[in-house]
């Protein structure tokens, strides 16, 4: 498995986490992984996701330059991120674990995504843009039907679509 994280982390920085699809802590580029506890794996373990992402993409080299050049007022750090994670493990509400500091850096140019999270957010829904977009995320149950509608009247009929649920 040493081996096969090697070969994930050469393809992209976040990819060794889908070896073991547990979840974990990532830490470094994304390639460190520290695995929850049982029973915080068990709070999020069957809680439904759903993937949804515009029919443009966003560079990652692009976004990472943004996120630097802001640098550094424009990331989270990481004892406040640390922080986030430790309420959620002592029994706090999983959005305690959505923050995402390319979000607002990324919006600057994109506005279509932070304008689409927060219209959702404001309907109740828990989402969060996904690394460096511009896929986002809708996490937990919600209605997804109205979800749908809301997604195809902001960005159009071409928005990708999947759900999951946590392993």
């Amino acid at each position: 498995k040493d081996e096969l994280r090697e070969l994930a982390a050469a393809i992209g920085s976040d990819c060794p986490f889908f070896i073991d699809a547990v979840p974990a802590v990532m830490r470094g580029r994304g390639e460190i992984l520290e695995p929850l506890d049982a029973a915080t794996g068990a709070r999020l373990r069957g809680m439904p996701v759903i993937l949804f992402r515009p029919d443009f993409a966003v560079g990652t080299a692009w976004a990472y330059g943004q996120l630097v050049a802001g640098a550094p007022e424009s990331y989270e750090s990481e004892a406040h991120g640390l922080a986030r994670i430790e309420r959620f493990i002592e029994g706090g509400p999983e959005a305690a674990l959505l923050n995402n500091s390319f979000e607002a850096a990324v919006g600057q140019k994109y506005l279509a995504i932070p304008t689409l999270l927060d219209a959702l957010r404001t309907e109740g829904y828990a989402v969060l843009m996904s690394g460096s977009g511009s896929c986002c995320f809708a996490l937990g149950e919600c209605n997804r039907k109205k979800l749908k509608q809301i997604l195809n009247a902001a960005w159009g009929e071409g928005v990708f679509w999947v759900e999951t649920t946590i392993r």
